[in-house]
């Protein structure tokens, strides 16, 4: 059964393919949603700034979460909250209605790479988790690819709404078929013996870390840093038309209001 943690690798590789066309689904769609709710560019962008706050608040909390009652059902409860969201979406008739299902989005997109982490941590050895990451993190290249192209074709032939419940029903199928591959590790898995008995939950130590002891660290520190740049030059490139077209239409109501 040593090929189950290559299946393990490839489900998480399509969790955070589907992570990344979910979030990408508003961006898409965003000039027929602005028509159909008749906003403008200053609340679309509000809207879509909605994800990034839950998004980034809860990455540790579902860190925790993942480590208390393990990645088997962490990663499904994630994957099956945002694609439930993702789909309710289509049915929001306002901009509190779609800004709520956005911050709901982001609630569980958080716990898609601690869960995976955590999944690489118990079916790889430490020489092979590298590897092994590499492959479920190529997930969020290939759902940034495919994003656009697939999502901009679901609008064209039926409809905005209905890229929402198309990509939010890929993510349930997703949870069903989780459920019906996955089972947890064996010793086995790691040395090669079929007839190893399971592993063990792992058990602590007994050494209390605190969140403070954490922030000691200086390559914690340094990760932090690298992570929090690069993402800034992805997200405001990826984003850059929205944001000037908000400035814009903000500059112009200034002006108008001076004007007046």
């Amino acid at each position: 059964m040593r090929k189950m943690r290559w299946m393990v690798i490839f489900l998480c590789f399509l969790a955070i393919a589907i992570n990344y066309v979910d979030r990408a689904n508003l961006a898409v769609a965003a000039p027929q949603i602005e028509k159909a709710l008749n906003i403008g560019p200053a609340q679309m962008g509000l809207v879509m700034s909605g994800f990034f706050w839950t998004y980034a608040l809860m990455q540790m909390p579902f860190g925790w979460f993942v480590d208390k009652v393990g990645a088997r059902i962490a990663l499904p409860l994630a994957v099956g909250w945002w694609s439930v969201f993702t789909a309710l979406t289509a049915a929001t008739t306002s901009v509190a209605g779609m800004f709520g299902c956005r911050l709901m989005l982001g609630v569980g997109e958080a716990g898609a790479y601690p869960a995976c982490a955590k999944l690489v941590a118990q079916w790889f050895k430490p020489a092979q988790r590298a590897f092994a990451t590499s492959i479920f993190d190529s997930g969020s290249r290939v759902g940034s690819a495919l994003s656009i192209p697939i999502v901009a074709l679901i609008i064209s032939g039926f409809g905005w709404e209905a890229s929402f419940v198309a990509t939010g029903a890929v993510g349930l199928l997703w949870v069903l078929g989780w459920f019906v591959i996955y089972r947890n590790p064996s010793r086995g898995d790691l040395t090669g013996d079929e007839n190893a008995a399971p592993v063990p939950r792992e058990k602590t130590s007994g050494q209390n870390v605190t969140w403070a002891s954490l922030f000691r660290h200086r390559t914690l520190w340094g990760m932090m840093l690298g992570f929090f740049c690069l993402n800034f030059v992805i997200y405001f490139s990826s984003r850059g038309s929205r944001v000037i077209s908000c400035r814009r239409a903000a500059f112009r109501s200034s002006r108008s209001a001076r004007s007046a």
